[in-house]
């Protein structure tokens, strides 16, 4: 049998077990796929409520190194 990838056996998968999904890559940067959505963990922290966040998280979270 040839290897099979995660992001192909995926979908797979949840159409044999009759789930409806949505598959979502989240990376360091934007990673372009026909089957995923994709977003940056800075996407997906700018959309967080930080507010009530100890410092040191939102320090982290506004990293630079964070694409």
């Amino acid at each position: 049998m040839p290897f099979v990838g995660q992001l192909e056996i995926q979908p797979e998968i949840m159409k044999i077990l009759d789930i409806e999904s949505k598959f979502v890559l989240l990376a360091n940067s934007k990673i372009y796929s026909k089957s995923h959505d994709s977003y940056t963990w800075k996407e997906i922290f700018h959309a967080l409520d930080i507010l009530r966040c100890p410092t040191f998280i939102k320090k982290w979270i506004n990293r630079d190194d964070i694409n």
